[in-house]
């Protein structure tokens, strides 16, 4: 992973019984998701206050691999020593906390695409 990169991955390729129904249904998924992800991952740098010229609010960018594979990337250089923190300087992670607060509901709409492609 290249620095200042942050993959959230959820592939589903390894399923070839996936009908095309179900496909694109995973596909609006994935891609809602990584938006949803690139939005509160920028509200979280806002509420936390890491602006400061915007440099790394505007570098979070979604880039969509295929439609099954979406990456959040972070453009700036410095945007991994605010998540991780230095020995100089206290983490004050952003994109942790906004992937965490999408897992759970990401889950669930995987299930329902899943089910909702399996209707005949």
């Amino acid at each position: 992973m290249a620095v200042g990169q942050f993959r959230m991955r959820k592939t589903l390729d390894r399923t070839p019984a996936v009908g095309t129904k179900t496909r694109r249904l995973l596909s609006v998924v994935v891609r809602r998701t990584a938006f949803e992800l690139q939005n509160r991952t920028q509200s979280t740098i806002r509420a936390k206050n890491i602006v400061d010229t915007g440099d790394l609010y505007n570098s979070v960018k979604v880039i969509q691999r295929n439609d099954l594979n979406a990456v959040l990337r972070v453009g700036v250089h410095y945007g991994i020593y605010h998540e991780y923190g230095t020995v100089k300087m206290a983490a004050r992670p952003y994109v942790g906390p906004s992937v965490d607060s999408l897992r759970q509901e990401f889950g669930r709409m995987i299930e329902r695409a899943v089910q909702e492609g399996a209707r005949p």
